[in-house]
């Protein structure tokens, strides 16, 4: 019985699989397979590249938000500035300038502040009349008149004419700001320039040294190029 048993394993082992099957045998992934997973990497890969697109474009999305409410806030908060424009007989337009704003800075007023003054104090008998005309463009309107009131109380073309004498004024000091602000709607500055005043004449020569106190204050750039004139003169 052990014999026909041993036989029977044998003839088993040795048997043919059945007609019209296969024998499976595994050989590793296959094509399909690989093929598959290839495709599903691609598609993370691709879904990964979308991500940090969307995720680099929302980040851009909200800098540009941010700058945007800034500049609201910026431009909200401002205070607002108005610009008036006139325009004269012929038809142009000419913008008014705001007066009340320091443009020109301190160390400009000083160096066109001397030769002005110095220039309103140096005259000749002999072309007065010119230079008055020549130093009028330092003055404001109502500069100008308080310069020539100044001129006729103290009898100063008086005595040049009589006198014939030639004056000429240098500083003997640099210019000194003592005070500035704004003052009648414009800006202005309060200005010291000391002064050696001489008197020459064919039998005088003598000088004086005066301390003269100047206001200066903003001009339209179309009355005055520098921007700036003398709105009051007065001498010690």
């Amino acid at each position: 019985m052990f014999k026909e048993k041993a036989r029977s394993s044998a003839a088993k082992a040795g048997a043919k699989p059945p007609a019209g099957k296969k024998l499976r045998v595994s050989r590793g992934v296959s094509p399909h397979q690989t093929a598959a997973l290839a495709n599903e990497l691609s598609r993370n890969a691709l879904s990964r590249e979308r991500y940090e697109f969307l995720l680099r474009v929302t980040f851009g999305l909200v800098i540009i938000l941010l700058i945007s409410v800034l500049t609201n806030v910026y431009l909200g908060t401002r205070p607002t500035e108005y610009r008036y424009f006139a325009a004269d007989p012929q038809g142009s337009i000419r913008e008014i300038e705001v007066l009340k704003r320091p443009v020109q800075s301190d160390q400009l007023v000083l160096n066109w502040v001397t030769p002005a003054v110095t220039e309103a104090y140096s005259m000749s008998f002999a072309n007065h009349a010119q230079q008055l005309e020549d130093i009028r463009l330092h003055f404001t309107e109502a500069g100008w008149r308080g310069y020539e009131q100044a001129l006729d109380r103290s009898g100063f073309i008086t005595s040049l004419l009589n006198n014939q004498f030639v004056t000429t004024a240098v500083p003997r000091g640099a210019p000194v700001i003592v005070a500035q602000g704004i003052a009648g709607n414009v800006y202005g500055w309060r200005v010291q320039v000391p002064l050696l005043v001489t008197f020459k004449s064919t039998s005088v020569n003598r000088s004086q040294n005066l301390m003269v106190e100047v206001t200066v204050v903003r001009r339209p750039a179309h009355e005055n190029p520098v921007g700036l004139g003398i709105a009051q003169i007065v001498s010690n």
